[in-house]
């Protein structure tokens, strides 16, 4: 009894094993650093295709082909060919509806053209008062848009090299290979061409300085590189 009393006693008294976690192995240079960088190029669009979103004042009229043949009539003077003017499938016979979706597809738009378009739904708004305009969603392609990626790509490769070599010369070393590179190429339609989006309307701010802003399309690319450091 008095044997096992003093083995228990001396396990009381050993001190109990620690856990010790392995250190942390610190980075070495030649695994390499990762950074960022973005590109943009730009292009004039091929086609601009036009939604204008169109209601009847206070319900005072309804909207059907010939209510809204100022608007078409405007878009066809600006220089739209009436075949690319799409009106809802639905404005057939007796059908009655207050508001609509106006469509328009203008292959190789021009300033002239954006121009005279503006001018012309102005006019025609303005001896239409019952219709009403409340925005216009214009969603511009290019359909050859391979050199105007490639060219915002080599814009983002540039700015990552650029802020990768910084990095390493305030760390005191060098630059090495290139490990691997990650791209993001943003607006592409689901048939690869680029595109770009935006809206007009009473609520909108000016987004754009010149006109040939609004006909052009704007291509963004976002890589990310790891290089070899020494």
């Amino acid at each position: 009894m008095y044997v096992f009393g003093a083995v228990l006693l001396l396990a009381l008294q050993m001190p109990m094993p620690v856990s010790v976690s392995p250190p942390m192995r610190a980075v070495q240079p030649n695994e390499g650093i990762s950074v960022r960088g973005n590109g943009s190029a730009t292009a004039p669009a091929s086609t601009a295709t036009l939604s204008l979103y169109v209601s009847s004042r206070n319900n005072a009229i309804v909207l059907n082909e010939s209510t809204l043949s100022p608007i078409v009539d405007a878009l066809v003077r600006a220089g739209v060919q009436r075949s690319d003017i799409v009106l809802p499938i639905y404005l057939t016979g007796n059908a009655r509806t207050n508001n609509v979706t106006v469509t328009a597809t203008v292959h190789h738009p021009s300033i002239a053209m954006l121009q005279n378009g503006i001018a012309g739904l102005g006019s025609s708004l303005t001896n239409s008062p019952d219709l009403i305009v409340n925005n216009a969603q214009v969603r511009l392609t290019l359909d050859d848009c391979t050199p105007t990626m490639q060219q915002a790509q080599i814009a983002a490769l540039r700015q990552a090299h650029a802020n990768a070599a910084s990095i390493a010369r305030q760390m005191g070393l060098h630059l090495g290979a290139v490990l691997a590179v990650d791209a993001q190429n943003m607006q592409m339609d689901a048939e690869g061409r680029c595109l770009s989006e935006y809206t007009l309307g009473p609520y909108q701010g000016n987004q754009f300085t010149s006109p040939s802003d609004y006909l052009t399309v704007r291509i963004t690319t976002s890589v990310s590189v790891r290089y070899a450091i020494r």
